[in-house]
């Protein structure tokens, strides 16, 4: 069996399960995870797939390494297309396809990060330079209220 092949079957599933199992943001991030490993594997090994056995800790580490260097992503963000990606390596492997986890030493975390609040001026100036069409700035200004 070959890595992307893999993937393509889960995504598959996952998009026919979309607001069955799967919310429609986690199956994006599956195919966001998916073009990425794509393109890491065509830049890192100018293959578009490769078979699943090839995949090991070094090959892990040089994707992390990928999305924070040349796709720019944050630690957080990276860790978690890692953790997709992780879900992927465990359909291999309770298949057969795959004898050895690559991720069996491999720890993860998450930094804590602080959350910047817009206090009330900004919320004011936010909401005053806010397109003029109520149902505009109303969303926009509800997208932020978690935050608030």
């Amino acid at each position: 069996m070959r890595l992307l092949e893999i993937f393509k079957a889960h995504n598959k599933k996952s998009k026919l399960l979309e607001n069955i199992d799967f919310a429609p943001g986690t199956v994006e991030r599956y195919e966001t995870c998916y073009k990425h490993v794509f393109n890491f594997l065509k830049i890192k090994y100018k293959k578009n797939d490769i078979p699943i056995n090839d995949v090991t800790p070094m090959f892990i580490d040089d994707f992390e390494l990928y999305l924070k260097t040349t796709r720019k992503c944050a630690h957080n963000t990276a860790t978690k297309y890692i953790k997709n990606f992780k879900k992927i390596i465990r359909i291999a492997l309770a298949n057969g396809w795959l004898k050895k986890d690559p991720f069996a030493n491999i720890k993860f975390h998450l930094e804590d990060v602080d959350m910047a609040y817009l206090d009330a001026k900004e919320l004011d100036t936010l909401m005053a330079n806010t397109s003029s069409l109520p149902l505009n700035r109303d969303l926009k200004i509800f997208s932020l209220s978690d935050n608030v």
